[in-house]
């Protein structure tokens, strides 16, 4: 997604090309290209409409990432990224293995019996509803788990979820 920011009043009006060179959002990387055609106490007001599009033009780009570190913020809290069990166990390695049989002493009864392997379609009725999820997956309707559920329910934050978990 490319953004285009015109200035204009103190500033050249710069041409789109030197705008898709000058904001370049597929990197991450923001430039604002400011070019100055009056002096002196000016500046400062030149200076603070350059920070101001700096600023909105970072929080297009951010989008993407703070909708993915909203998924992973829920995961962190309570699992690590490596073998080590926190509040839950974790998930290197969760990803096509059976549920409840890693390195982990406080899983809840139902998922120390569990028969079920952590396919993408199983994790996706997980990460939506635990409580709900580890009944379906059981087969047991009183089955339950310590696991809160965590509302991941839109599949493009699920998709980053399984990639992510499929990439430890």
């Amino acid at each position: 997604m490319k953004s285009r920011l015109f200035l204009l009043g103190f500033f050249d009006v710069l041409s789109v090309k030197a705008l898709n060179q000058a904001c370049d959002m597929n990197s991450n990387t923001i430039k604002i290209v400011v070019r100055n055609r009056v002096g002196g106490s000016d500046m400062k007001k030149t200076m603070l409409i350059a920070a101001s599009a700096a600023f909105v033009m970072a929080s297009f780009a951010m989008v993407p990432v703070a909708a993915q570190a909203e998924a992973w913020g829920k995961c962190k809290a309570c699992h690590n990224f490596d073998e080590k069990g926190k509040v839950g166990p974790g998930l290197k390695g969760v990803a096509g293995n059976p549920a409840g049989k890693a390195d982990f002493s406080k899983y809840g009864d139902s998922l120390k019996a569990a028969t079920w392997t952590w396919t993408d379609d199983n994790l996706r009725v997980w990460m939506c509803n635990s409580k709900d999820a580890v009944k379906k997956l059981s087969g047991d309707d009183h089955a339950k788990t310590k696991m809160p559920p965590q509302k991941i329910c839109d599949a493009a934050a699920q998709d980053e979820v399984l990639a992510k978990l499929k990439s430890l």
